[in-house]
Parts: C-alpha cells; structure tokens; sequence
C-alpha cells in the first residue's frame, strides 16, 4: 500500500526544484456543497490551493505566496495542450474555460486540449462539477475508463493506488465506457472497473468526495480503504503487516487531528499499532 507518484516525470522534476520555494500550510478546502447544491457555475471564485499547472509555450515560474500556490509554464508535447499537476502534499481545485469545476486529489494530474477543454484526461482522483452545455458532453478518460455525462458531479479515482477504477455519481447521470462494456449510474450509485468488466454498487458517496472538503467521515468503513485514504490525507506510505484485519469495519471523523492523533483511535478500535519507519513511512501490525 505505497503511494507512487504520477508518471509525468518532467513535471514531478520541475516540482521536486520549485517546492521548497512555495512553503507555507497546505491549503484546506471546503465542499460543503456535497451536501446542498453547490450553486450556479460561472458563479464560482477561485479558491488559492498549492497547485502546478503545466501550459505551453515557454518556461516560466511565478510564485504567489500569499495565496500559496505557484503556476509553472513549460514546453509541453504539443503547444495546444494544458495539463494541471498536484504534488503528493497538496490538493488543488480550479475551473476550466467551460466554466465547470475540479478538484484534484494530491499527486493527481488532469490535461486537455485548449481546443476542447470538455474532454480531459485524469491520473489519480479527481471531483468534477460539470457545466451543462446543450449538446457539448463533457468526457473524462483514464486511459481505460471513459466517463461521459452532460452536466452533474461525480467522482473519479484512478490511481496506482487502488487495486480498481471506481466512479462515484452524487448527481446527474453519467455513461461509463471500459473496452466493450458500458453502464449508465444513477445518484449514489458507483461503479467499481477492475479488468475491463464495470460492477454496479450502491455507495456512500459523500465519504467518497469526503477528501475534497475538511474533514474525512468514515462510516462502516473497510479498514483497507480507511488506510489508503489516510495516505492522502496525512501524504505518508503505510505498510500493512499479514495479519493486520484489513476487512474489519471502523467509523469515525478526521478533521484537524495529527497523524499520531488518527493512529491512537485506530488503536483504540482495532488494537493495531502503528511504528514509524522514517518521516514518510509506518508499519501497521496487530502484534
């Protein structure tokens, strides 16, 4: 269960020189909208997050400290394509020329065309708020999984993380293509693609979205998933020993507590005991 960065090398090279520069907290966003609407798009204003965005033409680093982020401009493969890159210790949310919204988990990396931002391509996990626009479908690939819808919000996770591809629909509708098999999902529902075939689930998909706001919400939740996703949150690489119950089912919050804060109530819940490796790396064991 290590996390592995995105295959983009060039870009990880640009943000390994440039990120001691941008120091500062990392960004903490809001999607309260999960839970009500999120509001009328065009409407939407900017929030500052610790973000790369990697365009072409020539190459060029502006920092803004105040908001801490950064944009980098680099030659890219072709002149006409934007790529938008998170590192592993930062989120980032910002809104295409369509007007619709993205959130992009850390180490994650979202490109497209200038010529038609409506179809992006996605590494790791990404939220979408797609603005509807009559007869312009808004489509995201992974490279196996294409998703296609009109206008709606759904999440998308596609990672080395993850042993499957999964789409989670909070509303709206969307068409999910893998090889030669299609599903179209319904609100709280996700599809799960693992090896070309797509399994249809009911899903709880505000704690899917969960990373995207202050506060991760686990509800009956596998201690397999809990572990990945407290890999984003904290950026460090768990190892699970054996005999570790990873299909155990915990619930609990995370909002502002440490790492080691997070460890104790596991602790506490399953009797797993957490040892730190180094900075960025902790063993689970149930001994």
């Amino acid at each position: 269960m290590k996390t592995q960065m995105t295959s983009d090398s060039s870009l990880w090279e640009l943000w390994d020189r440039t990120e001691a520069a941008s120091s500062g907290s990392v960004y903490e966003g809001d999607l309260q909208e999960i839970h009500r609407a999120m509001g009328v798009c065009g409407r939407r204003r900017f929030a500052g997050r610790q973000w790369l965005a990697a365009a072409a033409v020539s190459v060029a680093i502006l920092f803004i400290m105040a908001g801490e982020y950064f944009i980098i401009k680099r030659q890219a493969v072709s002149e006409d394509r934007v790529s938008y890159v998170t590192s592993p210790s930062a989120k980032g949310d910002f809104v295409l020329p369509d007007g619709s919204h993205v959130w992009l988990n850390s180490a994650s990396s979202l490109s497209f065309d200038k010529s038609n931002p409506r179809q992006v391509v996605l590494e790791g996990e990404g939220f979408f708020d797609v603005c509807k626009k009559d007869g312009q479908p808004f489509t995201v690939s992974t490279g196996t999984v294409d998703v296609k819808v009109l206008g709606t919000r759904f999440n998308v996770r596609s990672s080395s993380h993850f042993e499957r591809e999964e789409v989670s629909l909070v509303s709206g509708r969307v068409e999910i293509r893998s090889g030669e098999n299609t599903m179209l999902l319904s609100p709280g529902e996700k599809a799960a693609i693992e090896s070309g075939s797509i399994t249809r689930e009911r899903a709880d998909v505000t704690f899917d979205c969960s990373w995207t706001g202050r506060e991760l919400v686990f509800d009956n939740v596998a201690l397999s998933d809990i572990l990945v996703s407290l890999e984003h949150w904290y950026n460090v690489n768990i190892t699970v020993a054996p005999e570790v119950p990873l299909s155990s089912r915990l619930s609990f919050k995370v909002r502002r507590e440490t790492l080691a804060e997070t460890q104790r109530i596991i602790t506490r819940i399953t009797g797993c005991h957490f040892k730190p490796l180094d900075e960025n790396n902790i063993m689970i064991t149930k001994r």
